[in-house]
């Protein structure tokens, strides 16, 4: 069975809303109910200011508005832990705020987690190289390692998945970061040069609107990348603020090994991920029977794979239609295959939702008589529109049983228009668009 559910108007707003920015408590009901209860991800920010001679800190408009900007990215929990330190530098204040999207464990584990040995931010998901129950939480699974004595080396080493990674260390005073090989979660740094204006450390998931506007320079780390902050290594500038050099410290390494295992890098250089393909695939054909053979392989790691992802998710509610999957659907091959082996990791009496964004396209003129004003109609029938309805027939054809809700967002160009600059802020430090 298909079901279809149109959201436009004003209403895409409250869908951005959802998806990525703040406002959660203004979703209507009705809204909530079209629409799985988890949004994107979950959102990191520390910074480490300066407190000499105030009792807050230096940029203090703008520590408050990453730390806001981030607190969206997770609306099930939202949490901020801040610790006075005396330094070399003086007195500074660490900040650590998380946001929660909860996908596992009984229950949400907000964050930070504060512990006898130090304080944990986690943006991730563990896959494989921890012994992690379906029911079991991984954020709390890796706090537990951490207070047991191991050190954020030997624990990270262990993950497969994305993450991005925050802890401060109360025995040494050195926060540690990290972020997966492939770089599928995002963490921007900015660290202070002498004189700039800016005199705070900042490592958080997103940029905010004050960043932008006060020219705010951050990068992202590569995949990979990751290091630490000494605090006891911090000492005053020559201007204004504290001198980070010979405190903070870059690791890279290649898609393999642990971002933590590798030598001190420059932070001012760029690092990619290692080559994956060193050589050219062969020339001759495989043949029929291990062709098929490997594809079945490749479908059924797959298989797994999504399995991984979906089978902790909590399930909804009893007696509500809701669904405990979604997907962005534009009905092209890959998320149609996707949808397919969701079906196959899902209860059978559990709908999946299909997302389908339509941008308004031209408008069409209607001609009701001569003396008439033609009116505009606008129209959401773009080709992703066109195929997604296509697919998802397709689907329930070859997947009987499942109940398909394909969700028709419509956008239009207003709209589009007076959230582009969030958007961007979003997206920084990349910067194009369709």
């Amino acid at each position: 069975m298909v079901g279809q559910t149109v959201i436009g108007g004003g209403r895409f707003q409250l869908f951005v809303a959802f998806m990525t920015f703040p406002h959660f408590s203004q979703r209507p009901p009705q809204f909530i109910d079209t629409l799985p209860h988890r949004g994107a991800m979950c959102g990191l920010t520390l910074t480490i200011s300066s407190l000499a001679q105030s009792a807050e800190p230096s940029n203090a408009a703008l520590v408050r508005s990453l730390h806001a900007a981030n607190s969206a990215r997770g609306p099930n929990s939202q949490g901020l832990y801040t610790r006075r330190l005396d330094t070399p530098a003086g007195d500074v204040l660490v900040s650590l705020s998380a946001s929660v999207l909860g996908l596992r464990g009984e229950g949400v584990t907000a964050q930070p987690l504060v512990g006898k040995r130090g304080v944990l931010g986690w943006n991730g998901q563990v896959f494989d190289g921890l012994d992690i129950g379906p029911r079991d939480n991984d954020t709390r699974a890796i706090f537990e390692k951490l207070e047991a004595g191991e050190s954020p080396a030997e624990v990270l080493q262990e993950i497969e998945g994305p993450f991005a990674f925050i802890y401060l260390s109360f025995e040494t005073n050195v926060v540690h970061f990290a972020l997966d090989p492939l770089s599928r979660r995002s963490l921007l740094i900015h660290v202070p040069e002498p004189g700039s204006s800016c005199q705070t450390l900042i490592l958080t998931s997103s940029r905010s609107a004050e960043g932008r506007r006060q020219g705010v320079p951050m990068r992202a780390l590569n995949g990979g990348e990751g290091g630490s902050v000494d605090l006891s290594k911090l000492s005053r500038g020559d201007c204004v603020g504290i001198d980070f050099e010979q405190a903070v410290h870059l690791v890279s390494q290649p898609v393999r090994t642990t971002c933590l295992d590798w030598e001190s890098v420059r932070l001012t250089k760029q690092h990619r991920v290692a080559t994956v393909n060193t050589s050219e695939a062969p020339s001759t054909s495989l043949g029929a029977e291990p062709a098929l053979a490997e594809c079945n392989t490749f479908v059924k790691n797959l298989l797994g794979s999504v399995r991984r992802r979906v089978e902790n998710i909590p399930p909804p509610l009893p007696g509500t239609s809701t669904a405990r999957v979604a997907l962005l659907f534009s009905g092209g091959v890959d998320c149609t295959l996707l949808a397919s082996l969701v079906h196959q990791c899902v209860p059978i009496d559990e709908p999946i939702e299909l997302i389908n964004v339509a941008f308004e396209g031209p408008q069409k003129e209607v001609h009701r008589s001569a003396r008439q004003q033609p009116p505009k109609i606008a129209t959401y029938n773009v080709p992703d529109r066109v195929s997604g309805r296509e697919a998802v027939m397709e689907l329930q054809a070859s997947c009987p049983g499942r109940h398909f809700q394909f969700v028709e967002v419509n956008v239009t160009i207003e709209e589009s228009r007076s959230h582009r600059q969030s958007i961007v802020d979003v997206m920084y430090p990349s910067n194009t668009g369709v």
